[in-house]
């Protein structure tokens, strides 16, 4: 930890709190759905997936972009753990 004052130091200190909780909360899931991997095993599969979004300039008088996402050669397990977790685009809700 490189940090010099108090208040950075409780920053840094948030953020491994907010790291660990979130880490439980992905586990906790994992194995509600009775998947049986390490902690360790999760966390370097979730680490392998890698996403690419290209985005496009818009055209004449278009008023979004075109964007588009492109997902990494993905194994059985990561699949699973994808639809686990719901972190398909089209699986994603707006909150509020």
């Amino acid at each position: 930890m490189n940090h010099w004052t108090d208040s950075k130091i409780r920053v840094h200190g948030l953020y491994c709190t907010l790291a660990l909780l979130l880490r439980g909360l992905i586990w906790r899931r994992i194995k509600a759905a009775k998947v049986n991997v390490s902690m360790c095993r999760l966390l370097s599969e979730l680490d392998d997936l890698r996403q690419v979004i290209n985005i496009y300039p818009k055209k004449g008088r278009q008023k979004v972009q075109r964007t588009q996402s492109v997902l990494t050669k993905t194994t059985e397990l990561q699949e699973h753990l994808i639809a686990i977790l719901h972190l398909r685009k089209e699986e994603n809700r707006i909150l509020g």
